[in-house]
C-alpha cells in the first residue's frame, strides 16, 4: 500500500506588541507525532511554530492570528516526494496600537530560511517575498510556495530534519513594518492689508497633530502673526486629530470639514473670533466643544453632523456673540443638553434639527427670534427651560409653536 506523509508547518496564534524600537520575537515550539495504523498507512503530522521578527519604524504594532505553510507529500512508486505546498494567512492581522494612526499602512516581508533554500522557494524562484498591509487587514497578496527539484532527493526523515530547527537562521521570518508618519508642511499667504499671514494649504502628510505657529516669515514680507486659516484648507483630512491655533482669529469656510478623526480643535484656549460656515461640519469623532469668550460669530452648519459631540460650552462673557445661525448644531445626534448665554438674540432655522438626543435646552432672557424650524426631528423628551422673568413673553411670542416643550425656571 502506498505510504502517505503530511508535514504541516504553522505559525501559531500570536499576540505581539513591539514598542518604538526594533523588536525581535521568536517562537520555537516543535512537536511531532507518528501514528501507524493497522492498515500499515503511515500518517505523519509535524507541527512547527516558526520565529517571527516584528519591527516598527515609529509606532507600536500588534500582531494577532496565525499563518500556515502546509507540505502535503505522497511517496511515488519510485520513492520520490511529490504533492503540493500551500501558504495561508489564517487571519494574521497587524494593527497599530495607537488609534490615531489607524489609517497608516505598512510593509511586510517573508523570508524562507536559508537551510531550506534548496528545497522550497516562492513561485518566482526567490526565497523572499514583500508586500503591503493596511491597519487591521492583512494584504490580499499571498505568496505561493513551491518545491524545488531537489526535494525529490530527500527522504522523509531528511525533510523532517530540514524543517525541524530551533535556531532563527532556519526559521520562516515574517517581518511587519509600520510606515513612518510624515510631516504635514503648511503653506502660507501674506496679506498686505492686515500685515499678517494665513494658512492657505499644506503638503500631504500623515502626522496627526497640526500646530499653527504664532508667527511666520516668508523671507520677503518679514515676520508677522498667522491670524487665519483659509477656506477648505484641511477638508476631509483623515489623519488630523489635534489642532493648536496660537494667534488664529478666523477659521475659514469648510476649513476642517470631514476631518473624521479630529478630537481636539484647540478652540478653548484660542483667541478665535470667527468660525465660518461648515468649518467643522462632519467632524464625527469630536466629543467636546468649549468656545472661548473671544467668539463673535459661528457660521451656518459650523458644527453640523458632528455626531459624537455630547458636550458644548458657549461663550458667556461676550455681548457680540448674538446668533445661533442656521444649522449650527444640526444632526449633532449625541448632544443631550445645551445652555444659550444671555447674549444670544436670535436662533435661526434648523439650528437644532435632528439633535435627537437633546433633552434640555436652556434659554437666556434676550431672545427675540426663535425660528419655527429650529427643531425638526427632535427628542420626545425635550424640554426648553425659560427664565421666569421672560416665560410669559416667550410663551405668547417666540415659542408659541413650542409651548408644550416649555419649562419655567426659577
Amino acid at each position: 500500500m502506498k505510504s502517505k506523509k503530511n508535514i504541516i508547518i504553522s505559525i501559531g496564534a500570536i499576540n505581539l506588541l513591539v514598542t518604538g524600537i526594533i523588536g525581535f520575537c521568536s517562537f520555537f515550539v516543535p512537536t511531532s507525532e507518528e501514528d501507524i495504523d493497522n492498515n500499515e498507512v503511515n500518517n505523519f503530522e509535524y507541527n512547527y511554530s516558526y520565529g517571527i521578527t516584528n519591527t516598527t519604524l515609529n509606532n507600536d504594532i500588534s500582531i494577532k492570528g496565525n499563518a500556515t505553510i502546509s507540505f502535503n507529500n505522497e511517496a511515488s512508486s519510485i520513492g520520490g516526494i511529490g504533492g503540493g505546498i500551500s501558504f495561508n494567512w489564517n487571519n494574521l492581522v497587524p494593527s497599530y496600537k495607537n488609534e490615531n494612526d489607524k489609517d497608516l499602512t505598512g510593509t511586510y516581508s517573508i523570508q524562507i530560511p536559508e537551510k531550506a533554500n534548496d528545497v522550497i522557494s516562492f513561485k518566482d524562484g526567490t526565497n523572499s517575498f514583500s508586500g503591503t498591509w493596511d491597519n487591521l487587514q492583512t494584504s490580499d497578496e499571498i505568496p505561493e510556495v513551491i518545491y524545488k527539484d531537489n526535494v525529490n532527493t530527500l527522504t522523509e526523515d531528511e525533510l523532517k530534519d530540514l524543517l525541524n530547527s530551533n535556531d532563527s537562521s532556519s526559521a520562516l521570518n515574517i517581518n511587519f513594518n509600520a510606515n513612518a508618519a510624515t510631516d504635514l508642511v503648511l503653506t502660507y499667504t501674506y496679506n498686505s492689508t492686515t500685515s499678517s499671514y494665513s494658512v492657505s494649504g499644506y503638503t500631504a502628510g500623515t502626522k496627526t497633530v497640526v500646530n499653527i505657529p504664532s508667527t511666520y516669515d516668508d523671507g520677503t514680507n518679514g515676520s508677522h502673526y498667522v491670524t487665519s486659516i483659509d477656506d477648505n484648507v484641511f477638508e476631509y483630512n483623515s489623519y488630523i486629530t489635534t489642532i493648536t491655533l496660537s494667534n488664529v482669529t478666523t477659521i475659514g469656510n469648510k476649513a476642517f470639514i470631514g476631518c473624521k478623526n479630529l478630537t481636539e480643535t484647540g478652540l478653548s484656549s484660542s483667541t478665535v473670533s470667527s468660525i465660518k460656515n461648515s468649518a467643522f461640519e462632519g467632524c464625527s469623532s469630536l466629543t467636546t466643544l468649549s468656545l472661548p469668550n473671544s467668539i463673535n460669530n459661528i457660521g451656518k452648519e459650523a458644527f453640523a453632523y458632528c455626531t459624537s459631540l455630547n458636550s458644548v460650552t458657549l461663550p458667556t462673557n461676550n455681548s457680540n456673540f448674538a446668533n445661533i445661525n442656521p444649522g449650527t448644531f444640526r444632526n449633532c445626534t449625541s448632544l443631550t443638553a445645551l445652555t444659550l448665554p444671555a447674549s444670544i438674540n436670535n436662533v435661526y432655522d434648523y439650528a437644532f434639527t435632528e439633535c435627537t438626543s437633546l433633552v434640555t435646552l436652556t434659554l437666556g432672557v434676550n431672545i427675540s427670534i426663535f425660528d419655527t424650524n429650529s427643531f425638526l426631528s427632535y427628542n420626545g423628551n425635550l424640554k426648553i427651560h425659560c427664565p421666569t422673568s421672560i416665560y410669559d413673553t416667550y410663551y405668547n411670542g417666540i415659542l408659541k409653536n413650542y409651548k408644550w416643550l416649555m419649562v419655567k425656571d426659577s
